[in-house]
């Protein structure tokens, strides 16, 4: 990967206002009491505590080591875009009681999935390991991955295809479920 980028001058960006005057201070507040504190669910709050914990450690070394702080500007900037969309995720789904919106949030910030995860400091993403997990079975697990992305339940029989198990369960043929 070459330095030169649209990425790394937005992180080297980002690296240097954070860094800049007082700053890292106004955002850590904000994180700290209009953005985490608020997050009603225990697990969730305790892993965007200890994650904003990690991150605000190395936005702070970075002030007596500017060169190395911009040297690791993407996963500074990362790291930062991953513990921000956590706490919104997580406020989101309790705005409204979601259960997928919960899953998702449960998913990003319990188990450090989601998109940029793989760019940010793993110990940013995954200081959640000592938070207690809702750990599904892997059957649960499938039945979310079907109604996050198809917004139905996994059918029981899933090995002969949604539609078969909708025309099975509705009586009518294949070829009609289809249709509607």
């Amino acid at each position: 990967m070459t330095w030169e980028g649209t990425t790394n001058v937005l992180a080297s960006e980002v690296v240097r206002h954070l860094l800049n005057g007082k700053n890292l201070e106004v955002l850590s507040a904000w994180m700290e009491g209009a953005v985490i504190e608020k997050v009603r669910d225990e697990d969730m709050r305790a892993a965007l505590t200890a994650s904003w914990a990690v991150l605000k450690s190395k936005l702070d070394e970075g002030r007596s080591d500017l060169g190395a702080a911009l040297a690791n500007g993407r996963q500074l900037m990362f790291s930062l875009a991953w513990v921000v969309s956590g706490s919104l995720l997580a406020h989101d789904a309790q705005r409204d009681g979601n259960a997928a919106a919960m899953e998702v949030a449960r998913r990003w910030v319990l188990h450090g999935e989601g998109g940029v995860g793989e760019h940010a400091f793993p110990k940013v993403v995954h200081s959640a390991a000592n938070a207690r997990r809702q750990v599904l079975s892997s059957r649960d697990r499938l039945n979310w991955d079907c109604r996050l992305v198809w917004g139905v339940d996994l059918p029981t029989d899933a090995a002969i295809g949604y539609r078969a198990a909708a025309a099975k369960a509705s009586g009518k043929p294949e070829q009609v479920v289809a249709r509607l």
